[in-house]
Order: structure tokens, then sequence, then C-alpha cells
């Protein structure tokens, strides 16, 4: 129960220093982020299946090279075989199936909280895998899967995170099982479709982590096309752009490091969105609320004294008002004062999402300063996504789900996208009508 949670802060021991585990993919360091094993491991969660443990991709260049060995004529093409498929592991660009020789063990820190993130939007409840994969392969190559799916081993995986943008989360799903019917353009685009995931993401969590009452949705955040000028009198692009996004990134850290503590208790126990505990508190009955906010309160009182903030504060009746006053306390330790090394940390926080998580999203543009972006590649992969098994979609409606996923453009960039689509010949247009534009998908 999401209220018991609240209730044990009563007696949680407060730390006098932030930590965090949870919900965010990039730290304060260490953000060097391995593509191809975040995409091997979602491929298996996808299938739901996995190479066993004790056999590793040397013994299945063995494996391969002997079964292969007796279909041929001459025993030296077992060479230019072994160079074709196995120098560099190249074979796990060939095929989805083979990428699950593509792990975690050995990637980075950086690389595992991606996946995790990913495992959490993937992972939505029963029923939320298995996919079976199938990619065109040769002669040579089908042989090779033969030996590999006798060293895969199914497994179930248990939802330990609760999504906290469902929203995004039934995108990605989507998104994701769309890629795995075209394997070679997957292949292709795996970091690219990681990247912007991991952008959209980061971006939306940022614009609704300060709001706990209500479940996420879609924020506007305005981008521009690479190829278009920026001006400060597009308001939108102004005022909802990079800007605000940088404001709100700074307030992760903070409001996730407290969501710790709530999440805090026996192991195997289900991790929860900030969100879930408003809600709960929304419905709680009256002995429910006056317990919460007792608890609330004995907590919020430790945690200013253990990070000795200013103790000037109203107390509050309603429990909703005692977490936004929390939150608030959370965010105000890293203000910018005197020795205020806190301050630092969160700083560096936003400057490793710069640079590690939205770095091909923003350019800077003169006296307009930075501005989102979004480049042509980026443009063409969101475009098929959301076209789908469809042939065609209606240019509003495009735009429509452009924003459902997170990324908005104002009227300006929206006839640049029109002159873009002409331009590739991707577009069936009625009229000079938004609504009589049709723009089909590239695959």
């Amino acid at each position: 129960m999401i209220l018991e949670r609240i209730y044990n802060l009563a007696n949680e021991d407060v730390q006098d220093r932030n930590f965090i585990s949870n919900y965010l993919p990039f730290r304060n360091k260490g953000n060097e982020f391995d593509y191809s094993a975040v995409s091997g491991n979602l491929i298996s969660l996808l299938m739901r299946k996995r190479i066993s443990k004790k056999y590793d991709f040397d013994r299945f260049q063995d494996d391969c090279i002997a079964e292969v060995s007796s279909y041929l004529s001459d025993p030296g093409f077992k060479t230019q075989i072994s160079e074709m498929y196995f120098k560099d592991k190249f074979i796990t660009n060939v095929s989805l199936e083979f990428s699950l020789f593509n792990t975690q063990e050995n990637s980075s820190a950086g690389s595992r909280h991606l996946f995790d993130i990913f495992k959490s939007m993937l992972c939505k409840g029963e029923g939320s895998g298995h996919t079976d994969i199938k990619g065109d392969m040769n002669f040579i190559e089908k042989i090779f899967l033969d030996v590999l799916n006798t060293h895969l081993e199914p497994f179930e995986h248990q939802q330990d995170c609760k999504p906290y943008l469902p929203f995004l989360a039934n995108f990605f799903h989507e998104d994701l099982i769309f890629l795995c019917q075209y394997p070679e353009y997957f292949l292709s685009e795996n970091k690219r479709f990681l990247c912007l995931y991991s952008f959209l993401y980061c971006s939306q969590l940022a614009l609704n982590i300060n709001e706990f009452q209500k479940e996420p949705s879609s924020k506007p955040l305005y981008f521009i096309l690479d190829t278009e000028k920026a001006s400060q009198e597009r308001l939108q692009i102004k005022d909802n752009g990079y800007a605000w996004l940088q404001e709100n990134i700074g307030d992760l850290f903070p409001v996730l490091s407290l969501l710790e503590y709530f999440n805090r208790g026996e192991q195997g126990v289900k991790i929860m969105p900030l969100w879930s505990f408003g809600l709960a508190l929304l419905a709680a009955n009256k002995d429910e609320i006056q317990l919460a906010n007792q608890s609330l309160e004995l907590f919020l009182e430790r945690f200013i004294n253990s990070r000795k903030l200013d103790e000037n504060y109203e107390k509050k009746v309603d429990p909703l008002d005692t977490l936004k006053t929390l939150i608030d306390c959370a965010k105000g330790q890293f203000m910018k004062e005197t020795g205020n090394t806190r301050w630092e940390v969160h700083e560096n926080y936003k400057r490793q999402f710069s640079d590690h998580i939205a770095r091909h999203f923003i350019q800077r543009r003169g006296r307009s300063g930075n501005v989102l972006t979004l480049n042509q590649d980026n443009l063409l992969l969101l475009t098929n996504l959301v076209i789908g098994s469809k042939e065609s979609l209606r240019f509003q409606e495009l735009l429509k789900s452009f924003r459902a996923r997170g990324i908005w453009f104002d009227k300006q960039s929206e006839q640049v996208l029109i002159k873009f689509y002409e331009r590739i010949g991707n577009v069936v247009k009625m009229s000079d009508s938004g609504d009589a534009v049709y723009v089909c998908k590239t695959l």
C-alpha cells in the first residue's frame, strides 16, 4: 500500500547526503553509454530469451565455424567466413538475434542506468513481452542462428519499477515493436532511436517532475529544424524551448533523490513515481490524511535539520501541502550560496544532461542563444515511427503524434516541415492546407 510507505517516513533515518538509484539515466559523472549493449538487452527483453551464462562469444564462433565446415567444399573458406562474420563481432550487426551477444555485464554504469530506464518503459506489466523477431538471412547466417538457438534459454522479467512517464512508455513500446518488423532498419538506426528516446524521456521528466498530483502528460517543448533560422520574435521557441527545459532539468536530481526515501522498504517492493504518492493522498480518507501529514511533518523536520536549512516554514494540515514544502526544501538545499558545495553538484547534473543526453538536439544560434533542433535524420526516424504500420498519415495527425511524444513545432516550422517532405518526395499534397497533406514513411 502506497500510503504505508508515507507512514513509514515518520521513522526514516534521514542522511545528510543526497543519493539516487532510480528514474534518472545519467549521473554527475561517468555518462558514457554503450548503445549496442542497451539495444541487445532490450531485444532480449522483447524475446524473453537470453544466452546461457556458460556460453560466450568465443564458443559461439567455434561452434558456428565447425557447423558450417560440413557444407564447404574448400576448407579455406572457413578463414574467410570467420573474418567476415566474427572479426570485431560483426555478426551482431547482421540480425537482431545475434545482438544478444551485446550484454550489460562489462558495460559502463551509465549504460546500465540507461537500460534500467528503458526496461521500466518496456516492461509495463503482465503480457507486455514476448515478441517474435525474424530477419532475412542467407544460408550461412541461418546455420549460425540454429547454433545460437540451441543456447538460448527463456526467462520471465518482473516489473520492479513503475514507469514515471506512462504516456511515453506506451510510445516507446509501440515504436520498438514496429522497428523489430524492419530488422535491417533497426540495426542501422538503433543508436539514433535510443538517443532520441533518452532525450525525450529526460526532457519530459523534467517538465513533469514538479507536478505530483496527476499522472504526467506531454508538455509543450518547441524545436526548430536544424536548417531553420532562429529569431527572438518566435515566442514559443523562446518561452517553451531550450531555456525552459534547462531551468527544469535542474529540479530532477533534488526531487528524485528525495523520492528515494519514499521507495525504501522491503526488497522486491515496486519502485513508484512521486505522482503515485500524490494520487494516493488525493484518494485518502480523513484518518489517512491526518496520519500521512504527521509522518511527512516528522520527516520534513529531520530533513531540514540534516541539511541545516532555514526552519522558518508554516506547518500545513494537508499532506499534499506538506509534501510541496518538502519538495521545496529538497530543491532549496541546492541554492547558490557561499560555500554551498551542493550547488556545484546540482550544476554539474545540468551540464551532464547537455553534454551527454541533449547534445544532438542543441545548437547555438547567435543572439537567440541555444535552441532545440531536430536534424533530418532524427526527423525521418521520428516520421517513420509515427506513421508506423500505415502507408501515410495526414500532416496534422503527424504533428499531433509528434507532440504526444514531446516534440512541438510552431507554425513557421510546420511550413518548413512540409517543404522538407516535398523535397524528399514522400508527400501527397491535395492543397496548400496542412489538412490536405499526407506524409508517407520512407521504409
